[in-house]
């Protein structure tokens, strides 16, 4: 699977293992958020409120995993900014206010980025509320937890 400039890849075949029980998949679909986790995504909705786009890429940097910068890790990468960075600028006015995350979906094992920026982990879904109405089904934000432990961080934030 590709998100935005870096790579995601699944550590284990999805064919090779039976599927899951239902009642395993509604555990799964009733995970407890992770305070870090819900942090980094309403600081995230925060930082794309920002009305001015320097600003505002400028506060996204560090919410970010190193995939989704460029090189030098100073700025978001080009396909990142033309794209998921412009899609989630524009879709952040229709989550609702306060930021109000009703799902997580826990991910499987994944290796995120390419060369220099791969990193294992594991990457859940945290879905953002929109407001009552006829397009108000969640939105997804990917957060990226490393298998060493280290902070989370943003993989995916495009579908805002």
């Amino acid at each position: 699977m590709l998100m935005f400039g870096g790579d995601a890849v699944a550590d284990e075949d999805p064919t090779s293992q039976p599927a899951a029980p239902a009642d395993e998949q509604a555990a799964a679909a009733e995970e407890k958020p992770n305070p870090a986790a819900v942090a980094l995504v309403e600081a995230l909705v925060a930082a794309l409120r920002e009305p001015d786009e320097a600003k505002r890429a400028a506060a996204v940097l560090p919410l970010l995993h190193r995939s989704l910068l460029n090189e030098a890790g100073d700025d978001l990468d080009p396909f990142v900014r033309r794209y998921s960075f412009a899609k989630a600028s524009a879709g952040v006015r229709f989550l609702a206010r306060p930021v109000r995350v009703v799902q997580v979906r826990r991910g499987r094992p994944v290796t995120l980025g390419f060369g220099p920026t791969a990193e294992r982990g594991r990457s859940d879904l945290y879905f953002v509320a929109r407001p009552d109405g006829p397009a108000s089904s969640p939105a997804p934000v990917a957060v990226f937890f490393p298998a060493d432990g280290g902070a989370p961080g943003i993989a995916d934030f495009g579908s805002l």
